[in-house]
């Protein structure tokens, strides 16, 4: 899950035209970043995408979200309302292995805690879900 940091003090400055712009140029850094057949990239709403990567392993999708972090980073797009005063990236992620005992966890619930984890540890960065550090997640419930 990805959110792109201050975006709507960025809107507020530079206009609705700017942040359209800023929200093209963020999804497509992402979509050239994750180009496998299987992975898909959605905007989840607002100033927020998520991507799903099928058949990564923890290392290999980590890797892959800080190497967008620093690609938007690296664009230098302006934003004075932002700690770097460019525009940049919080992204939380978790990587989900499918099995028969297990119980079923919503993954973007999941993710979305390990985004909040950027966040309160000061935006511009990586994290990862990582279920003894982070608070229980309720299972989903299976239907009846």
């Amino acid at each position: 899950m990805i959110d792109i940091d201050y975006f709507k003090k960025f809107n507020d400055r530079y206009g609705h035209q700017a942040g359209d712009k800023c929200l093209t140029t963020v999804a497509s850094v992402l979509a050239n970043s994750a180009q496998r057949a299987t992975d898909l990239v959605a905007r989840y709403g607002g100033e927020e995408f998520v991507i799903l990567l099928n058949q990564t392993t923890r290392n290999d999708a980590y890797h892959l979200a800080e190497e967008i972090r620093q690609r938007v980073e690296a664009l230098r797009i302006e934003n004075l309302d932002a700690d770097l005063e460019i525009v940049t990236l919080s992204i939380g992620g978790v990587t989900v292995f499918a099995s028969d005992d297990q119980e079923t966890m919503n993954p973007l619930k999941l993710a979305d805690i390990a985004l909040y984890r950027s966040k309160e540890q000061g935006r511009n960065q990586v994290s990862w879900y990582q279920a003894d550090i982070y608070p229980a997640a309720t299972p989903v419930e299976k239907e009846k």
